[in-house]
C-alpha cells in the first residue's frame, strides 16, 4: 500500500482510534482523581492532612482509613493509585452493558449484590441497596425499597438523593453518544437501582448528558452552548415511558404520597438554576461550590449540587487537567473524589489520553483493564461488538478453576499465590492475605486478588470473636514486606 492510498483512504480504524483514545481519557481521567480525591475526603480539615505530612496534595500517595463502620472496624490500608467505590461502580456499570448498548439492570443487580464483598469507601445508599438486593431475592431493579436507620427517624431509598448515581453513569453516555433519548432511559433505570430522590436521578441523567453531548461531537463547545443545552436537555427530562418504570412511579408515589412529577418539576428548577451558576464564569470556584452546597454538610453530597460543581469545573479548566483535578482535590470540607472523578470524566472525554500526566497514568490501579474497558465501550459506540467483551464466562471456570473467593475468604481458607474463581468476575490468583484483629474483637480477613480480566479486588470476610475463640486461624503473610499495618489493641 502507497503512502498515497495512505493519505487519500482513511482507514475505519482511525475512527476507532480516535474514540478510542477519548474513552480512554475519560475513564483514566475519573479513575485518576477518584484515587486523588479519596484522602482529601476523609479529611475534614487542613490541619488532618498537615498531620499526615502534606500541604497540598500534589500526587499519589499511601494512606490508610477507619472502615467497616462502628461495630467491625479495621484499617484500610490504601497503595498509591488506587481507587474507590466511585471507579469500581463505574467498572460494574460498563459490564452491565449489552452489546447494542443498552443496559441490562439484571446484570446490574447481580454486579451490586456481589461488590459487598470487595466495596472500598462505599457511600450509605449504595451500601443499602447492595444490601437489601442480596438479603431480599424478591427485590428487583425496580423496586429495591430499603431503609436504612436514621438518626431521630428512617432514612432509606426516597431520601436517598445523593451523588451515588451520577458518579457512575458515564458509560451509558460513551457507549450511546449518538443516542440521547436511550442514554436518558437507561441511566434513569441504572439510578433508581439504588436511589429514590429526583435530586440523585436527575443529577444522574445531567451527567450524562454533559459526557454524551462531548463524546459526540470532536469540536469544541462553547461554555454557553453547553450549559444552554444541559439545561434544555433538564426542562425536557422525563420518566422513561416502559412499564417496568412506571410501575416504579406509581410504587414512588404510593409511599411517598406525593406526585412525582411535582417532586421533579421541582428538581428541575434547582438543577437548572444550578447550571446557570456553573455557567456563570464570573464566579469563582470556590464562590460556586459555596452557593451549590456543596460545603454544607446537609447538601454537600447531593446529586444537583455535585454534578453542576463538576460542569461549572469543567467550564472554569476546558483542557487543563492538571489544574482543575489538583484544585477540586485540595478543596477541603466538599466530596472531593466524587466531584474530581466526575469532572476528570469530562475533561478526560475532551482532550483524550494522551494529554492525561503519564505520571498518574502509569501508577493508576488496574490501568491495563481500563484499555480493556475503553475498547469495549468504543466498539459498543461503534456497534461492532457481537457482545461486551467485558463479560467473563465463568461456567468453564467454575470448572476447572478451583473453589469460589468467597468461599474461602469465608471459611478462612484462602492462602497466597492460590488460584481461586470468583462467580461473576471470574478467575484470578490470590496476590495477598491478611488478617486483622477489629476494634470491637473479632478478626477481619483482607485477601488481595488479581482476576485474569486485569481487574484487581479485596475481598473482605469479618469472623465474630466467639467464633475466633473455638477456632484457630493462622496468620497468614502481610499484604506487602514494606506495609505492615498494625493490630487494634
Amino acid at each position: 500500500m502507497t503512502a498515497e492510498t495512505l493519505t487519500l483512504r482513511p482507514t475505519s480504524a482511525s475512527v476507532y482510534d480516535r474514540l478510542f483514545d477519548r474513552y480512554l481519557g475519560g475513564l483514566l481521567g475519573a479513575a485518576i482523581a477518584d484515587a486523588l480525591g479519596w484522602i482529601t475526603e476523609f479529611s475534614r480539615s487542613k490541619m488532618e492532612l498537615d498531620a499526615r505530612g502534606i500541604k497540598r496534595l500534589e500526587d499519589y500517595i499511601e494512606w490508610s482509613k477507619p472502615t467497616g463502620g462502628r461495630f467491625h472496624t479495621y484499617l484500610d490500608w490504601i497503595s498509591k493509585g488506587e481507587y474507590s467505590d466511585d471507579t469500581q461502580l463505574t467498572l460494574c456499570t460498563a459490564r452491565s452493558l449489552r452489546a447494542d448498548g443498552t443496559f441490562d439492570a439484571d446484570r446490574f443487580v447481580e454486579e451490586l449484590r456481589a461488590w459487598l464483598d470487595y466495596s472500598r469507601g462505599a457511600g450509605a445508599a449504595i451500601s443499602a441497596a447492595a444490601r437489601h438486593l442480596r438479603e431480599d431475592r424478591n427485590a428487583r431493579w425496580s423496586s429495591n425499597f430499603y431503609g436504612t436507620p436514621g438518626r431521630g427517624r428512617r432514612r432509606g431509598y426516597f431520601e436517598a438523593g445523593g451523588n451515588g448515581a451520577a458518579m457512575r453513569v458515564a458509560p451509558h453516555a460513551l457507549a450511546n453518544r449518538r443516542d440521547s433519548s436511550r442514554t436518558l432511559a437507561d441511566v434513569w433505570k441504572n439510578s433508581l437501582i439504588t436511589h429514590g430522590h429526583p435530586r440523585a436521578l436527575l443529577g444522574a441523567v445531567t451527567m450524562a448528558e454533559a459526557v454524551r453531548i462531548i463524546a459526540e461531537t470532536e469540536q469544541p463547545v462553547s461554555a454557553t452552548q453547553y450549559t444552554r443545552h444541559l439545561a434544555d436537555f433538564v426542562g425536557l427530562a422525563s420518566v422513561p415511558d416502559e412499564a417496568p418504570v412506571e410501575k416504579w412511579k406509581a410504587d414512588w408515589q404510593k409511599a411517598t404520597n406525593r406526585p412525582f412529577q411535582d417532586a421533579l418539576d421541582d428538581t428541575r428548577r434547582e438543577m437548572t438554576s444550578m447550571l446557570r451558576l456553573a455557567g456563570n464564569l464570573t464566579i469563582s470556584f470556590p464562590q460556586l461550590l459555596t452557593q451549590l452546597g456543596c460545603f454544607a454538610p446537609g447538601t454537600k453530597g447531593s446529586g444537583t449540587g455535585c454534578v453542576a460543581a463538576a460542569i461549572g469545573a469543567k467550564l472554569r479548566w476546558p483542557d487543563n487537567f492538571t489544574a482543575g483535578v489538583l484544585e477540586i482535590v485540595n478543596t477541603i470540607g466538599i466530596d472531593t473524589d466524587t466531584i474530581a472523578s466526575m469532572y476528570g470524566s469530562l475533561v478526560g472525554v475532551s482532550i483524550g489520553s494522551t494529554k492525561i500526566p503519564d505520571r498518574w497514568s502509569i501508577q493508576m490501579q488496574d490501568y491495563e483493564y481500563f484499555i480493556s474497558v475503553a475498547d469495549a465501550l468504543s466498539k459498543i459506540a461503534l456497534r461492532r461488538a457481537k457482545e461486551n467483551d467485558l463479560r467473563v464466562d465463568v461456567s468453564m471456570s467454575r470448572q476447572r478453576e478451583g473453589t469460589d473467593v468467597v468461599e474461602l475468604t469465608q471459611d478462612r481458607a484462602v492462602n497466597k499465590n492460590q488460584r481461586v474463581v470468583h462467580g461473576l468476575l471470574g478467575p484470578g490468583w490470590v496476590r495477598a492475605v491478611h488478617d486483622q484483629e477489629i476494634r470491637s474483637g473479632g478478626r477481619m480477613l483482607l485477601v488481595d486478588v488479581v482476576l485474569d480480566s486485569g481487574q484487581s479486588v479485596k475481598f473482605k470476610s469479618h469472623m465474630s470473636l466467639s467464633k475466633t475463640r473455638v477456632r484457630r486461624v493462622a496468620e497468614p503473610p502481610a499484604p506487602f514486606e514494606t506495609r505492615q499495618p498494625p493490630l487494634f489493641k
